[in-house]
């Protein structure tokens, strides 16, 4: 696993989970008013929230729709439309333990038709390169990445 060049001297991201019940934490972020809920599936909890694979899932395909939307931004692209569908599939390893085992991901996008398709494939080819969890998650969980472009005016761009 490659090494930050420069580590961060405090944390840069910060959770604090509280177990209410269960199988249930609560999630609070420092900063933020949002809190989450999180539990397992049913027969260890109530599924009163997201668990752990779910959240992994979310954190990768928010990291992936954000990466593309800064690039197309970054050269002038506004969509109309991006939307993000996660999966994280889970398998057992030879001691039987359940482990997340694959992530797939599918990005749907509609941009302007007048979109410049040269600016377009270049996000294409380059955003996944700027996700810090993909990046992270594939160091060990393959995470496939798709993009469904949506409605089109013109072929080979969405």
């Amino acid at each position: 696993m490659p090494t930050p060049t420069s580590p961060a001297a405090e944390p840069v991201h910060a959770v604090h989970l509280e177990l209410t019940g269960g199988y249930a934490f609560l999630a609070r972020f420092p900063g933020l008013p949002t809190t989450w809920t999180l539990d397992e599936p049913p027969p260890l909890g109530a599924a009163s929230g997201p668990n752990a694979s779910q959240a992994l899932a979310t954190a990768t395909a928010h990291c992936l729709s954000a990466s593309l939307l800064f690039c197309l931004r970054r050269v002038g692209v506004e969509p109309r439309r991006l939307t993000a569908d996660a999966r994280a599939f889970t398998g057992r390893t030879d001691e039987h333990r359940l482990r997340v085992v694959r992530i797939e991901v599918t990005l749907h996008l509609e941009l302007p038709p007048d979109v410049d398709p040269a600016r377009w494939h270049r996000c294409q080819e380059v955003f996944e390169n700027y996700c810090v969890v993909t990046a992270a998650v594939r160091g060990g969980i393959p995470v496939e990445v798709r993009i469904d472009p949506g409605p089109s005016d013109r072929s080979g761009s969405p």
